[in-house]
């Protein structure tokens, strides 16, 4: 998990700056080297660029990564810190949520370095965001109206995790089964699912415009803190690790596709940064998010890794283990604009809903996958992910509270 963004070339601390380390970057990249040159000459002149490089990132980066540097050794030098792993008791997230310092970077935007108690005075602000959590927040919860705050992706895939349910694959690949596996759509249907594979249609009537006619930063800011995980995940996955262009040509993406996919990732980390030091600079917000430091209930750190309510039918699908109860989905059998058009309408059916467990609108969002609604047995435990608060009101002949968990009313 990226639990802390650092916010360096953001614009946050010190633009001219920035500007200048990308000026002197895009100098020394144009600089040909010539390969007549003996390797000693080349080296030199190499360690030359580098060095001016180096000295100006040091100078910029440098005191805030002392202080990073510094608080996890005082973390991993205490008694108190177990070090040995253990899969029960001291698992790598475990490990990693006890090396942070939660007075450092507990808040979910920096506070002014008298705020924080101990330690040697820092920069102020030390980062952009933080969605580092207390001990005691990871829990399963009841969406009971769409004023609450609906677990986020990668907090669902967590979960899964903490609740004795290890998924081998990662958060992306999990994430695009739902189109290439589950969905049988064969590929994602809409613009930046490729790499940030859900659906931003908000449910409950909350926002009007739908994915496919959204922009990169609707999309990503539908999931703030799995969109920075995400990224930071593509951004260390190499070429090869992506579904190749033309398997009949080459077992890689192409590099038009390639740039693309670069160009994308990058524009979306953008937009995010832009955003967040938006939100940064504002006194209003920081007076808006002070509460959720200072109170003092752990499990309400969660809500810094909530996202959107899912128009997305069955987008619960892996919560509780539903996803066990049937293989594929039931659009799956018809032509490929017919299988867009049966997901739309569902999808469609949600957002338009004026809250969980309302029984007066135009359908539950998405009752069992194999098993229609109205045929009673286990309709709802294939995956209504639509958080009903107690039954589906729409045909379903048992109530979600006896279908073993339908995933998002947490019944």
């Amino acid at each position: 998990m990226k639990q802390v963004v650092g916010g360096a070339f953001s614009g946050l601390f010190n633009e001219p700056v920035e500007e200048d380390i990308i000026q002197t970057l895009v100098l020394e990249s144009k600089k040909i080297i010539d390969p007549g040159l003996d390797v000693t000459t080349q080296t030199e002149l190499l360690d030359y660029s580098l060095g001016r490089l180096m000295s100006k990132l040091k100078l910029y980066i440098g005191p805030r990564v002392e202080i990073y540097l510094r608080s996890i050794t005082n973390k991993l030098i205490d008694p108190a810190v177990t070090l040995r792993w253990d899969f029960q008791n001291n698992n790598c997230q475990n490990f990693c949520d006890n090396i942070l310092d939660k007075s450092m970077f507990g808040s979910l935007v920096a506070i002014p370095p008298e705020k924080i108690e101990g330690g040697p005075p820092v920069l102020h602000p030390l980062y952009l965001m933080s969605f580092v959590c207390r001990t005691g927040s990871y829990e399963k919860k009841s969406v009971m109206s769409k004023w609450d705050v609906p677990n986020g992706l990668t907090e669902e895939y967590l979960l899964k995790f903490r609740y004795g349910r290890h998924d081998d694959s990662d958060i992306i690949d999990t994430l695009q089964e739902y189109w290439y596996d589950w969905g049988a759509f064969g590929d994602t249907i809409y613009p930046y699912q490729d790499v940030f594979p859900w659906d931003c249609t908000e449910a409950y009537n909350r926002y009007p415009t739908k994915c496919g006619d959204c922009n990169i930063a609707k999309h990503v800011w539908a999931f703030p803190f799995d969109s920075w995980s995400i990224v930071a995940l593509h951004l260390a996955k190499d070429r090869h690790l992506y579904p190749p262009t033309d398997p009949k040509k080459s077992n890689t993406m192409s590099d038009v596709e390639w740039m693309k996919n670069r160009l994308t990732i990058l524009l979306a980390q953008d937009v995010l940064l832009t955003a967040a030091v938006a939100m940064v600079q504002s006194a209003q917000f920081q007076q808006s998010v002070r509460w959720l430091w200072e109170q003092p209930d752990a499990k309400l750190d969660r809500l810094k890794l909530g996202g959107i309510h899912r128009a997305q039918p069955f987008s619960h699908h892996f919560e509780k283990g539903a996803y066990h109860h049937y293989f594929i989905a039931r659009w799956a059998y018809l032509e490929y604009d017919l299988q867009v058009a049966a997901y739309e309408k569902m999808r469609d059916s949600r957002s338009k809903k004026s809250d969980i467990g309302d029984k007066n609108d135009s359908g539950c969002g998405g009752c069992g996958a194999m098993i229609l609604c109205g045929m009673g047995v286990g309709a709802c435990a294939a995956g209504c992910s639509a958080g009903c608060g107690g039954d589906c009101g729409t045909g379903c002949a048992i109530s979600c509270s006896s279908c073993g968990g339908c995933g998002g009313c947490g019944g």
